[in-house]
């Protein structure tokens, strides 16, 4: 049975989106059209000044939108996980901001793939990062490789150091 609320429920959760303020609702939609003709499965309306979202999925009617569920469930709520990394990439003025942003990654990361790894969700939310924006692309490449790596262990030198390389690429 797929259950919309459990999974957008999972992500937020893994994400630890409301912790750090995120306000983010969703529902289903008979269709979400594109502007080329196309159809949506997900579509994110966030604002990341004021932490908001509001997700809307395409109601599933054939086996493609249920194979493309959870893969768009990730995918739509990492819009927002990309959005806060941007902000805290953005607000960084000295050494102790970059290195509370870096933190925030990697203790989100950690046991958010630590618990998807091995799972579909892991590959779902492998194919989510990979379409954060452009000031993300430095660190989606990055955090690719962390599930084989993420422990419960939060204080992960190798980790830390690429995120920041990263970061400091993404700038």
């Amino acid at each position: 049975m797929i259950d919309l609320d459990a999974e957008m429920r999972f992500w937020l959760d893994a994400l630890a989106l409301e912790s750090c303020g995120w306000k983010v609702t969703w529902g289903w939609v008979d269709s979400i059209p594109l502007e080329d003709g196309r159809s949506a499965f997900g579509l994110n309306t966030l604002n990341a000044d004021e932490r908001t979202s509001h997700i809307k999925i395409k109601k599933l009617a054939t086996q493609k939108d249920m194979d493309e569920f959870v893969d768009t469930c990730a995918h739509e709520m990492s819009h927002n996980f990309g959005a806060e990394i941007e902000r805290r990439i953005l607000a960084i003025q000295s050494e102790e901001d970059r290195t509370n942003a870096h933190e925030y990654i990697a203790e989100t990361l950690a046991p958010a793939l630590t618990r998807i790894k091995g799972t579909p969700r892991e590959m779902a939310f492998a194919k989510a990062i990979k379409s954060l924006s452009g000031k993300t692309e430095a660190f989606a490449k990055v955090a690719q490789s962390m599930p084989a790596r993420a422990k419960e262990n939060t204080n992960m030198p190798e980790d830390i150091a690429s995120l920041e390389k990263a970061m400091i690429e993404a700038r």
